[in-house]
């Protein structure tokens, strides 16, 4: 602006007069208290690509007595009362328009200050990238504007810990529980990759759930290696609470980088409790998938049930039942390790993600093209499971290269392909079964129920003399099943692990041609019972028939 336009500017600001009793224009008052524009700030929005202008303004009172500053937007229809409760002068709008009129003149007079607004997570400006971590800012030493972080939230002092006490510490993270800790370690950082993905086209969007027995720390766990800001409980969300879902996605979505805990996903049998918790899990899920820059999201519970399509959408971690010596072993070793030691780790892998930006986005497209793309080639590296495990892998590839030095050893590369492996097989049992259920093939459960192993769902007898108990077992003669109906109810109620119209079974059992009828009823009085026999020869000549509708989801190693 020229030495004129501000002389200018001056001039036409000197008609605004500050009196004792309000501001005047000229000798018209239009405010009861002088209202001044201290201070402009403009932020440029790097997630929306927009500048946000803000203007602080204060009131000076008849005393000289100056108020907090307030921020405004706009100085279109200000309300001092609003503002500063002060009254406004009601007369005409002819004093909001000189009241405008002057916080224009003082605004154009003012340098604006400029910053950059940053989110949560990975952002990029003028060709640099930058990585808020809660308060923390990775990235921007080529960068002399100020940076201001929306959404700020406390990170623990990354310092604390000294640098070469990590390795120790890491690895006793990732051995913590074999099977289970490396795969949360990884899922875990993954939540740092995520973003970067997203960038070059590769959505990762999938829920991790870790499941086990009451007490087994699967909380405490969780807590302990994917929650890294000061204040944890920011980072959580109880599945059983009766506030909005919308509350819960709210919060995650402003988490990028980061994980959000659902915790205590109850196993219910009333149908209306089952109902209202699949909605809620099914709506997170789908949330996470057409959201890229929220939280990863990790539930934990005992049993997650579910529709087979949110389901599938799940990695599944379960952690085996351990007895009480093994569980006190594990508790104490997760006392061990420092409550920040997993901020600390995540800190230093964004750090180095953050200054290879350029080789890792390379990195992230030939891994995924090489072991994701180029592996399609049968039903098992075709499942969503096995997508899952390619981002917990490509996780690991890139934590091993830019923290470990390339060596395998000290990233536990073998140890967590193996857990990979393991979970994976269990999961595409349990969505190859979920998969039937939802077709409603009762007599391929049936088949189900009865291979599996023994005392699973039900005892087998060879022995005549050994059958008396009609509840818990059935017998297994010439090839054929005789199982009462009592035993039936039970064996496929533990393999539901809920109740099922049993008429339904039966209906089925008969219609596919695998009941050997009596002469007038679907039963046969056998040891002074009444039983269904099922025709073992022609149960798994039905499953053949059905073999190839499901061979998609048969578990297959990775």
């Amino acid at each position: 602006m020229s030495s004129i336009d501000r002389e200018n500017l001056k001039n036409e600001l000197e008609k605004f007069l500050s009196k004792e009793d309000g501001l005047y224009y000229q000798s018209e008052r239009i405010a009861y208290c002088d209202i001044k524009v201290k201070k402009i700030e403009i932020q440029y929005e790097l997630r929306t690509d927009s500048l946000i202008t803000t203007y602080s303004l204060c009131a000076v009172y008849k005393d000289g007595e100056r108020s907090e500053l307030v921020q405004v937007k706009s100085f279109d229809k200000i309300s001092l009362f609003a503002l500063f409760r002060i009254p406004d002068i009601i007369e005409s709008g002819k004093e909001q328009r000189l009241l405008r009129k002057k916080l224009e003149l003082e605004a154009a007079l003012l340098e604006p200050e400029k910053c950059i607004c940053c989110h949560q997570g990975l952002q990029q400006y003028d060709g640099n990238a930058i990585w808020i971590m809660g308060n923390k800012v990775i990235g921007s030493r080529e960068i002399t504007m100020p940076i201001t972080i929306r959404h700020q939230y406390p990170f623990p002092d990354v310092h604390y810990i000294q640098k070469d006490c990590i390795p120790n510490f890491r690895e006793s993270i990732i051995r913590l529980l074999p099977g289970v800790s490396e795969i949360l370690f990884y899922y875990s950082l993954s939540a740092i990759i995520k973003m970067i993905l997203h960038e070059v086209s590769i959505d990762t969007n999938f829920t991790l759930a870790v499941v086990g027995p009451s007490g087994h720390l699967k909380t405490s766990m969780v807590k302990k290696i994917a929650l890294w800001l000061s204040d944890k409980g920011m980072q959580q969300f109880n599945f059983s609470s009766y506030e909005r879902t919308a509350r819960m996605l709210e919060a995650m979505d402003k988490l990028s980088g980061m994980n959000y805990l659902i915790d205590d996903f109850h196993t219910y049998t009333k149908s209306q409790d089952i109902e209202r918790q699949n909605k809620r899990l099914d709506d997170i899920v789908r949330h996470i998938e057409s959201s890229p820059d929220c939280a990863n999201a990790i539930v934990t519970g005992e049993h997650i049930q579910g529709i087979f399509s949110c389901i599938d959408r799940i990695l599944v971690i379960n952690i085996p039942r351990m007895n009480s010596e093994k569980l006190i072993s594990l508790k104490a070793e997760l006392s061990i390790i420092p409550d920040n030691t997993m901020s600390m780790i995540a800190y230093l892998f964004a750090q180095e993600l953050v200054k290879h930006i350029g080789e890792v986005r390379k990195d992230c497209k030939q891994f995924y093209q090489y072991n994701y793309v180029k592996t399609i080639h049968d039903a098992s590296s075709s499942t969503r499971t096995y997508r899952h495990c390619c981002f917990i892998k490509l996780t690991e590839f890139l934590y091993c290269k830019y923290c470990c030095g390339n060596s395998e050893r000290l990233s536990a590369h073998d140890e967590l392909y193996k857990a990979l492996n393991k979970q994976y097989m269990l999961q595409q049992e349990q969505l190859r079964k979920l998969n039937i259920t939802e077709q409603h093939d009762y007599v391929l459960e049936v088949k189900d129920m009865l291979d599996a192993e023994e005392g699973k769902y039900l005892r087998i007898e060879t022995d005549i003399e050994q059958y008396n108990d009609w509840l818990e077992s059935c017998i297994l003669l010439d090839n054929q099943i005789y199982i009462t109906r009592s035993a039936l109810t039970y064996g496929m109620t533990k393999y539901y692990r809920a109740t099922i119209d049993m008429n339904k079974v039966v209906r089925a059992l008969q219609d596919g041609g695998v009941l050997i009828r009596g002469s007038d009823t679907l039963t046969k009085k056998f040891g002074g019972k009444r039983h269904y026999v099922i025709h073992l020869k022609l149960l798994d000549h039905y499953a053949d028939m059905k073999q190839n509708q499901n061979t998609e989801f048969l578990p297959k190693e990775l």
